[in-house]
């Protein structure tokens, strides 16, 4: 009887592992837990049960009610949420369906997730740079670009930007000499410290959500990094 048991928890083992072989983030979760994903795989809302251990960033996936019966319902997954409740709508060639294996419909998910999120930094990244070139930052607009923004996406922006801005700082300190060169570090370092300004006068809006709040603390503390290595 030993030997039998032995057998079948090393062929679950082996099971296991292939499960985990072809998606990797598989190996986040027990045995118990992964096994409990695979007896439910074509429904998506159990999953959420442990969608925080799979990806980190995901609090809940979203489904519309689903086509067929029984085993062979089928769901679309529409968007993601985040704990903070902000959302990624995963539209028409992005949305996902769960009718394959749970590991092969959980890949797709994870690529639509970067095809989505690319779609959002490249929207932003040139709504942002349309405003840099028509006017100088101030309250109102950042304030906008921060409630209609994801977090994650404005964090990201605000490192690529302080990136390009102390490139070309330091590139036009080496083609120029003298007072020139160093006027560039400068204005880099003034730039920065009004950003940080203005961060510091949004955070104290009156009747700004929780969410906003949150954004903006963690860009402040980004932000003032930023302008402490400029100096």
């Amino acid at each position: 009887m030993n030997r039998g048991l032995e057998s079948i928890q090393k062929e679950l083992r082996s099971f296991l592992e292939g499960k985990r072989g072809i998606f990797p983030r598989f190996y986040f979760l027990s045995n118990e837990d992964l096994l409990e994903i695979i007896g439910q795989g074509k429904d998506p809302k159990p999953i959420n049960k442990h969608i925080k251990k799979i990806f980190e960033g995901i609090n809940t996936i979203e489904t519309d009610g689903g086509s067929g019966k029984g085993v062979d319902k089928i769901f679309l997954i529409k968007k993601i949420k985040s704990a903070d409740d902000e959302c990624i709508e995963l539209d028409n060639d992005l949305s996902v369906k769960t009718n394959t294996n749970v590991e092969s419909w959980l890949g797709v998910l994870k690529k639509s997730m970067n095809l989505a999120l690319q779609k959002l930094f490249n929207k932003q990244h040139q709504t942002q740079s349309n405003n840099t070139s028509k006017r100088s930052l101030d309250k109102e607009s950042m304030s906008k670009q921060i409630t209609e923004s994801l977090g994650q996406v404005l964090i990201t922006l605000a490192q690529i930007e302080w990136t390009k801005q102390v490139r070309d700082a330091l590139k036009e300190m080496q083609e120029k000499s003298g007072e020139g060169g160093n006027n560039a570090m400068r204005k880099v370092k003034k730039m920065w410290q009004n950003r940080t300004t203005l961060l510091v006068e949004c955070v104290e809006k009156q009747g700004i959500s929780s969410r906003d709040r949150n954004k903006i603390i963690s860009l402040i503390i980004i932000e003032e990094h930023h302008r402490q290595v400029i100096e």
